[in-house]
């Protein structure tokens, strides 16, 4: 990356996260501070912080510090929670205070994100969009989960890093980067077929009208290449260890390899074990728009709608200008959490499919009319988010 280059990343993520920071220290000013999430009081009430800097510490971000100071054995809930981000806070934790190290690690993996968000979409496309791109990505109205102590940041990251990898043939980083991510993220898991599927399709030119030549291409290709693509089909396969260890440990401790999933539905959110198809889904966001009272709720259910679905049509639409590997998995990693039959975190589980962001960048790019109606329109609801999820009220 130019010199020059890197100063606009740093300059562009400083401001996004100072506003952040003016933001959560001015919230009260809007909202009376209300947690909605267990043991707020207990736990975050004896930090050493002013509420606006451990408040970015809320909802997820407090089971992640359970299991970074406790384990997971003390609470049967947190296992759904996965092991690579309590555990970089442990280890930093032996050299800083718990909640300062908790506070490096999210503002680092913001930075980190940036910068390689902006090498990965220069690397692919040109340095015009990567810096367009950013600004879409910064700009979106849930961005802030970046800046909190969620896995959101350190999960793209890896993500980008496995896909930049691959397409350099460095298969042993592809495969460390994979391994990473399924202990980080369940949808990690995705990453594995996609990027497998990319090994042997770098393009959709396999792809005819009749399907039945396409059926022809696919064997062709497969059959053709598979000697030579033994080693890197191996490593990225080998990708799955990650997941496959935090499985054996909840074997070991709780008898259930899958427990990150049982344990689920006891958060609510109407998440269920068998399998719901997206139109239900739908459905029954469609019964709750006429149900439920109009409260703060209201507006979190209105963005876990229109994020489970106009977030699938641009998902669709974005198939022109992504890799079929990308499109892949960003297709798996968006319908994975709708199988559980709903929306909720939508908003915030589509931070992760970036496809969606380079298409707004390509349609933006040269409408700088339009680029500036979405920063205004999508800065002012990131402002309302951040407000909320600082206050205490469930986002996403």
């Amino acid at each position: 990356m130019k010199r020059n280059d890197l100063q606009w990343v740093v300059s562009v993520w400083a401001v996004w996260r100072a506003g952040l920071f003016v933001l959560s220290m001015v919230a009260d000013w809007f909202l009376k501070y209300s947690p909605s999430f267990p043991y707020a009081d207990n736990w975050l009430a004896f930090s050493h912080f002013d509420r606006w800097l451990y408040s970015w510490m809320n909802f997820d971000g407090l089971h992640y510090l359970t299991i970074a100071r406790n384990g997971y054995l003390e609470n049967q809930l947190v296992p759904a929670f996965f092991p690579v981000f309590p555990f970089l806070i442990r280890c930093l934790s032996l050299f800083l205070p718990f909640y300062t190290a908790a506070l490096f690690i999210s503002i680092v993996s913001s930075l980190l994100l940036v910068v390689v968000w902006f090498q990965f979409v220069s690397h692919f496309f040109d340095r015009k969009l990567a810096r367009t791109s950013l600004l879409i990505l910064l700009f979106f109205p849930t961005s802030f989960f970046f800046a909190a102590l969620y896995t959101e940041s350190l999960f793209l990251i890896l993500t980008l890093l496995a896909f930049y990898f691959a397409d350099t043939k460095r298969w042993f980083l592809t495969a460390v980067c994979v391994g990473i991510a399924t202990a980080t993220k369940v949808t990690g898991v995705m990453l594995v077929p996609a990027l497998l599927f990319g090994i042997f399709f770098t393009s959709w030119e396999f792809v005819s009208a009749d399907y039945k030549k396409t059926l022809l291409n696919i064997r062709s290709i497969l059959f053709s290449s598979l000697s030579q693509k033994i080693v890197p089909v191996l490593l990225v396969t080998f990708g799955l260890t990650g997941l496959g260890f935090y499985m054996l440990y909840l074997q070991k401790h709780f008898n259930d390899p899958l427990y990150f999933f049982h344990v689920q539905s006891s958060f609510g959110g109407g998440r269920q074990e068998k399998l719901i198809l997206w139109p239900q889904v739908v459905w029954r966001y469609l019964k709750i728009f006429v149900t439920v009272p109009l409260t703060l709720k209201y507006w979190s259910i209105i963005q876990e709608f229109v994020a489970g679905t106009l977030g699938l049509f641009a998902l669709l639409v974005s198939v022109k200008i992504a890799r079929p590997s990308w499109w892949l998995y960003a297709l798996a990693a968006f319908f994975l959490p709708i199988l559980t039959g709903t929306f909720s975190s939508m908003p915030r589980y589509i931070l992760i499919c970036f496809p969606l962001y380079i298409l707004m960048a390509t349609l933006l790019q040269r409408r700088k009319h339009g680029l500036l109606l979405y920063c205004l329109i999508a800065g002012s609801l990131l402002c309302i988010n951040t407000v909320l999820f600082i206050q205490g009220y469930w986002v996403a």
